[in-house]
């Protein structure tokens, strides 16, 4: 039997919480993926293996997950910060293969 999945078990998940975000969406201001696209601090060898991108909002609930299909890194000097940091921008894809985790969240909240 041939596996067609595709997705593998040692892919990379981000999770992101979406706390301050979650507020404007409701509002009608943003979708879920605009707020999910925001840039978010991570290593730029990391955020290039990322497969799906997983958010939870402010109610930590499983909102939506997509596909990733392309991630852009930029390393900047944050303002009045010393260091420089990535911060990567994720394409992502609708897939209903990933509607299942949709519901509660079996994260605990935590700061991004």
């Amino acid at each position: 039997m041939t596996h067609t999945s595709k997705y593998h078990g040692d892919d990379l998940v981000a999770v992101v919480w979406l706390t301050n975000s979650a507020v404007q969406v409701r509002a009608g201001e943003m979708t879920w993926e605009q707020a999910a696209r925001a840039a978010w601090a991570i290593e730029a060898a990391k955020a290039d293996r990322v497969v799906i991108l997983v958010a939870i909002d402010d109610n930590d609930d499983v909102v939506r997950a997509w596909r990733v299909v392309g991630v852009q890194n930029e390393a900047a000097v944050p303002p009045g910060k010393s260091r420089k940091i990535n911060r990567c921008f994720f394409e992502l894809e609708e897939d209903s293969a990933l509607d299942y985790l949709t519901g509660p969240s079996p994260w605990t909240r935590r700061r991004n």
